[in-house]
């Protein structure tokens, strides 16, 4: 957990780092066993709900890297209405030329979706994640 913001510190360079969730005690566990790290310094880590806006200004973000929920544990959360969620709020703050970088498992609905909110896929690569087929997609904006 909080793998994504931890590697990103560590490739290449960077403004800034963000690491959001919704649960705001999965954000202190993350930041407190990230402390550690040195790169950690370099992240801000943020309570956000994606299904009620990100706290970021129209194109203020370059790039995107998520890994939603897949629906597959939590069978509370309606996944058709978060990927809606997911996909307008990152098209309003993803710049331009920004990039989004998406992992769902391979039955998700998220690729069907993909045009319909303003992007397009750049490139797909089929992965297993602990043990279940899964896919990456790399998305740029159309608008």
């Amino acid at each position: 957990y909080g793998a994504i913001p931890s590697a990103r510190t560590q490739v290449g360079k960077f403004s800034k780092v963000y690491g959001l969730d919704v649960d705001s005690k999965k954000i202190e566990e993350l930041k407190e066993a990230l402390k550690k790290e040195e790169e950690s310094a370099n992240i801000d880590f943020v309570v956000a709900d994606i299904t009620k806006g990100l706290p970021f200004k129209d194109g203020e973000v370059t790039r995107i890297v998520t890994d939603p929920p897949w629906g597959g544990f939590d069978k509370t959360i309606n996944i058709e209405k978060l990927y809606e969620s997911m996909f307008k709020e990152c098209a309003r703050v993803l710049s331009k030329d920004g990039v989004m970088v998406l992992l769902v498992n391979r039955e998700s609905i998220a690729p069907k979706m993909v045009s319909q909110f303003g992007f397009k896929v750049v490139k797909t690569y089929d992965v297993l994640v602990s043990g279940m087929k899964a896919s990456v997609y790399k998305l740029t904006r159309l608008i």
